[in-house]
């Protein structure tokens, strides 16, 4: 703000308020979102960088609401983000589907979440973002697991999370450790319930 780049305070705003809602801090991150979020769709045209940025912040808006259980708020925060974001393989394209995909597991729209997430984890693969391709891979299978509980599925699910582990990104995988803990527990493995 000392500088007067606008553009630049917005996106800090912006940053932050992605921050909040990682940490769970809903109460602190929406207004930043929402201010971030109506200052960029003054300019922004669908596919420009404003709108890939735009597009990503709606997306953790809609992940937030979604968390909150107010799933058609959170279904028109992702419709908007995923029109920002446009055709272009971007990682943000990734990104929006993966988040579109945790809330659909929250949900238990199983077949939805499984496309979401493995659409996620295609456009990744073409970006060569493999912590992307591993999230989406971890959460399509998470899925999958769900519709037809299977090995294959839950042992996608636990390589994927492990090389997310391994490469320090905990922060995401707390949703993967909690199908696998559930999972566990549906398989009667109580030590690995206890070890996720």
């Amino acid at each position: 703000e000392r500088t007067a780049d606008e553009r630049l305070a917005e996106q800090v705003r912006a940053t932050l308020g992605q921050v909040w809602v990682s940490a769970g801090d809903y109460r602190r991150a929406q207004p930043l979102l929402d201010g971030a979020v109506e200052v960029k769709k003054r300019n922004i045209r669908s596919g420009s960088r404003a709108a890939i940025g735009s597009a990503y912040t709606l997306a953790r808006k809609a992940y937030m609401l979604g968390d909150q259980g107010r799933f058609p708020e959170a279904d028109a925060c992702f419709e908007e983000s995923l029109m920002l974001a446009g055709d272009a393989v971007h990682p943000i394209g990734a990104s929006i589907r993966e988040l579109i995909a945790a809330v659909r597991l929250w949900q238990g729209r199983w077949d939805e979440a499984r496309d979401a997430a493995l659409g996620g984890a295609d456009i990744a693969l073409r970006c060569r973002s493999r912590y992307l391709t591993a999230m989406g891979r971890a959460l399509g299978a998470c899925a999958t697991w769900a519709l037809r509980g299977d090995d294959a599925s839950l042992t996608t699910l636990r390589e994927s999370t492990a090389w997310i582990a391994l490469k320090g990104g905990a922060v995401s995988t707390s949703l993967n450790y909690g199908w696998l803990v559930q999972a566990s527990v549906h398989l009667g493995d109580v030590r690995e319930a206890l070890a996720g």
